[in-house]
């Protein structure tokens, strides 16, 4: 699961100037599917993610709840934002 992240992380890592890497903290928040797999589980890969972005990149991670399951509430929120940016009409 963690590796899955790479294209995303890579994309950051390129436009992120490479001096700035260690300034620009990184955050991700996962939604429902990982709701859905129970808590056990969804911490061990939540682990695997925060190990995984230490081990490979140089964003850190400032506080280990930057890497966490959003609640509904917040995923839908995150959602709107992103169908109104895409629509262009955020910022107008």
């Amino acid at each position: 699961a963690a590796a899955s992240l790479d294209p995303l992380l890579q994309k950051a890592a390129e436009r992120v100037p490479p001096e700035l890497h260690s300034q620009t903290a990184i955050g991700l928040g996962a939604t429902a599917g990982l709701r859905m797999i129970g808590e056990a589980k969804a911490s061990k890969i939540l682990s695997a993610v925060r190990d995984h972005i230490t081990s490979n990149y140089d964003f850190p991670i400032r506080h280990e709840n930057d890497i966490r399951i959003l609640d509904g509430n917040e995923e839908g929120k995150y959602a709107w934002i992103a169908v109104n940016t895409l629509l262009g009409q955020v910022g107008q």
